[in-house]
């Protein structure tokens, strides 16, 4: 195909040159040594000297001198670099004479070394003057100019032609004797000391430091094949020479590289296509991503993206190069990836006998995805809807947690026989777990059923509130808790009405008659009369005796429990005729004490012998009692 594309063939000798210079480098520099004897001259310097002006061999010879030192003026003694000079340098201790104090309530406080100044006597000079380290403190030095000598390679080329370009190594100064060059070698200089050569295999120097010291040219020469092609989008040029031939860095690909990037361009710009047709696949529904055909469809997509590419670059050719068979088998090819792509896109979908496999299976995850994706795509809204509720019941049927059900209970049902059969299912596991809780007398289990049916259930929820009264009246009647029997009591009575009778036991109308007439009983037992409380305790024991029976405990317990309440009230109506007796006992003793004391306390009347009454007293006289003869003792008669 490219052979039919070329449009010209021409044929050239070609040659060019090298050149390898050796080039030296000098610098001078100045060394300088403390002490030294002798006369003082000045210090040697290498500005503005000529570097191959001087003696190599004796420049160190020629150039010593004996110099004052420049670091001390000669004098061999510098400034202290510790105090510079003032004999004091700062404390070690402290910052600005301060420093943290323990105190409490003081931050700083003055420096016990430098007594608050900041600053300290200077410990490392005398007077604020050291020796010079430069002259080892004898004020000279010994001086003179050193010469640094260094080659380095340098290779120049002239011509860069198309016979250079197939030439790898030929800046590399090894190559000069590597004998493997891919040309022909015409002529070889050898290592000379100089040479003659033109201005373009100049080496490029720094004038005043670099000279050639040897120099070497090689020449090379090869034939030279030149290839035109040309495409629709432009034409090149293809350089080879060099043995064997080789295409030459020199040659023109402008015309295939537009070929080539815009069948790349094209082939990308499919790519992306895909990627975005990919996203609104997955973009769909969720299904897609997951278990549709989005890794099939991105490959048919890029195989026709790049046989489109393929295509094009088999078009952007000369027309008498071009290959119809290779071009329509390209597009062969776009169309059986383009078909790939579209029967990706719809081949795969959800669908009700899938999701039905999948159930029957047990993949209930993959089942879900399928029957929802039905509904949510508006595709067979009803096998979708009624796998849903099916896997709602399996899931049911598979759980043994009364919340879990109700979990699932409360989510959406599409049908109402699934929503029947549901309820159905909720309502058996609830009456199987009550009938097993009051059988077992756990009245916490019961509670704790009731709370959790309540809000889906409500008359379960009143059944299994029942069944946990009736369970906690019976223990608190075992107990002999009167109040908590009550209590217990009533709600079973309440509570009977609101309870259905299928989902309640088949003595519950016993029961409940039972309780109403043991709660009246018990209800009198909290009369505050104690004689009456008595009596009803009496009256208590037969309807007391009849619900234990009925509620599964021993009604002799119960009576004797009752009995002991009877007695216990006896006792305190006994001990209170006894506290009232004493209490009777006691008032008539104080009385009678009082009545002494005010008999005691009161003073006896004086008698006149001779005024017939009492001293004092008002009124007439009080007449006094006769004898037997009916004559005053006091009469002289």
């Amino acid at each position: 195909m490219f052979r039919a594309s070329v449009t010209g063939h021409e044929v050239s000798s070609e040659s060019y040159d090298r050149v390898l210079y050796s080039i030296e480098h000098r610098q001078l520099g100045v060394r300088v040594t403390p002490g030294g004897n002798g006369p003082l001259r000045p210090l040697p310097s290498a500005v503005g000297l000529d570097a191959w002006s001087v003696n190599a061999d004796t420049v160190e010879d020629d150039t010593r001198v004996v110099a004052a030192c420049r670091g001390c003026a000669g004098s061999g003694e510098v400034a202290c670099p510790t105090c510079h000079g003032s004999t004091h340098a700062s404390c070690s201790h402290c910052f600005g004479g301060q420093v943290f104090s323990r105190q409490k309530g003081r931050v700083f406080k003055n420096c016990p070394h430098c007594r608050g100044r900041g600053t300290q006597r200077c410990t490392n000079c005398r007077g604020g003057r050291v020796g010079c380290q430069d002259c080892n403190a004898t004020g000279r030095v010994t001086a003179w100019l050193t010469l640094e000598r260094r080659l380095r390679s340098q290779v120049t080329v002239y011509p860069r032609n198309a016979a250079a370009g197939v030439h790898r190594w030929i800046d590399v100064p090894d190559d000069f004797d590597s004998a493997a060059w891919p040309n022909r070698l015409s002529a070889d200089t050898g290592v000379q000391p100089s040479l003659k050569v033109p201005g373009e295999l100049a080496p490029v120097l720094d004038a005043g430091a670099e000279r050639v010291v040897a120099a070497r040219r090689q020449t090379f020469c090869t034939d030279v094949h030149r290839f035109a092609f040309g495409t629709p989008v432009g034409g090149g040029r293809i350089d080879v020479a060099g043995e064997p031939p080789m295409v030459s860095s020199s040659s023109r690909w402008a015309g295939l590289y537009t070929r080539l990037a815009l069948s790349a361009a094209i082939a990308l710009f499919g790519i992306a296509g895909v990627i975005c047709l990919r996203g609104g696949y997955v973009a769909r529904h969720v299904w897609y991503e997951q278990h549709g055909s989005a890794g099939p469809l991105v490959g048919f997509g890029i195989g026709a993206s790049l046989c489109l590419g393929i295509a094009l670059a088999l078009v952007l050719v000369v027309r008498i190069a071009r290959s119809w068979i290779a071009i329509g088998t390209a597009l062969g090819a776009v169309a059986v990836f383009s078909l790939g792509v579209v029967l990706a896109c719809t081949y795969k979908q959800p669908s009700a006998e899938a999701a039905r496999r999948e159930l029957a299976a047990g993949n209930w995850l993959r089942a879900r995805d399928e029957a929802q994706a039905l509904v949510d795509l508006r595709r067979e809204i009803a096998g979708g809807e009624a796998v849903l509720d099916e896997l709602h019941l399996q899931r049911m049927q598979s759980f043994s947690s009364i919340s879990e059900l109700i979990t699932i209970a409360r989510q959406p049902w599409h049908g109402d026989d699934a929503r029947g059969r549901a309820d159905k299912l909720l309502r058996t596991r609830v009456l199987e777990a009550s009938s097993k809780l009051h059988a077992m007398h756990d009245f916490e289990g019961l509670a704790r059923l009731a709370a959790e049916v309540e809000a889906t259930l409500p008359d379960l929820g009143n059944a299994a509130r029942w069944l946990a009264a009736v369970v906690h009246g019976r223990d608190r009647l075992e107990a002999i808790d009167l109040p908590g029997a009550i209590e217990q009591l009533d709600s079973v009575v309440k509570l009977a009405g609101n309870a259905p009778p299928p989902m309640l036991p088949a003595d519950a109308p016993q029961i409940t008659a039972a309780a109403v007439r043991l709660d009246a009983a018990l209800v009198a037992t909290s009369a505050k009369s104690l004689p009456d409380r008595a009596k009803a305790l009496v009256a208590a024991v037969e309807p007391a005796r009849e619900y234990a029976r009925l509620v599964g405990i021993d009604p002799d317990s119960v009576e004797q429990g009752l009995g002991r309440e009877r007695n216990q009230v006896l006792r305190q109506l006994a001990a209170a005729a006894r506290w009232a007796q004493k209490q009777k006992a006691e008032r008539e003793r104080q009385a009678a004490a009082a009545k002494s004391q005010a008999e005691d306390a009161a003073p006896a009347a004086p008698v006149d012998p001779y005024g017939g009454r009492p001293e004092g007293a008002s009124g007439a006289a009080t007449p006094q009692p006769a004898n037997a003869a009916g004559h005053d003792p006091e009469s002289k008669d």
